[in-house]
């Protein structure tokens, strides 16, 4: 299960929208910028799918693919946000965290 401390709120990040910068996959969106409130947030919209079910399920396995990274998160200060794109519905799993961990790696790699 995620911790709790490392779930963002996104309530009080409207300039992270803004500012941050992006990573794109053919199956999400990454938003990503150094924070004094590092943390992760999944956000998955009805274009997705118009069941809850759907989504909590798209939203609980990126959660779940994310695990092994959080420490790392804030270790590393980041803010970051992963908006789904329609097609992560059908990825199975191990894409999913592939994918993720891919592109988690070049946002912690250094420049």
């Amino acid at each position: 299960m995620f911790p709790k401390q490392v779930k963002l709120s996104l309530k009080n990040q409207t300039d992270l929208f803004l500012t941050a910068k992006k990573k794109h996959t053919s199956i999400f969106t990454i938003l990503h910028q150094l924070s004094e409130n590092p943390g992760v947030a999944v956000i998955v919209s009805k274009k997705i799918s118009t069941k809850a079910v759907d989504r909590n399920l798209v939203k609980r396995r990126v959660f779940a693919a994310i695990t092994s990274r959080a420490d790392e998160i804030l270790e590393k200060k980041y803010a970051l946000v992963i908006r789904c794109k329609p097609a992560i519905a059908t990825t199975p799993y191990l894409e999913i965290k592939q994918q993720l961990n891919t592109k988690l790696n070049e946002i912690f790699s250094p420049h």
